[in-house]
């Protein structure tokens, strides 16, 4: 058996852990939403979203409840957020 036939496979295999391993290292939008969107709209009313709105969170991170606290402590050491 030729290793070379199964190339596609074990690269499809590959890319897929490497992704599997990357979004297990982000937070997904729908996880910030849910665990800041209360806070996002108490402490940083008018804000855009995204980078102003973190930015907003994280300079009020004593009156975020504990859950925003800590993602946003998450998103703060470079964890990244995805769509999924």
């Amino acid at each position: 058996m030729k290793l070379y036939r199964h190339f596609p496979l074990i690269a499809l295999t590959t890319i897929m852990l490497a992704g599997f391993v990357m979004h297990t290292n982000a937070a997904s939008l729908r996880e910030v939403v849910r665990t800041c969107g209360n806070d996002g709209k108490t402490h940083c009313k008018g804000v855009s979203y995204g980078k102003p709105m973190q930015a907003c969170l994280l300079s009020n991170k004593a009156k975020l409840v504990p859950a925003c606290r800590t993602l946003m402590m998450r998103l703060e050491a470079g964890e990244k957020v995805t769509l999924f």
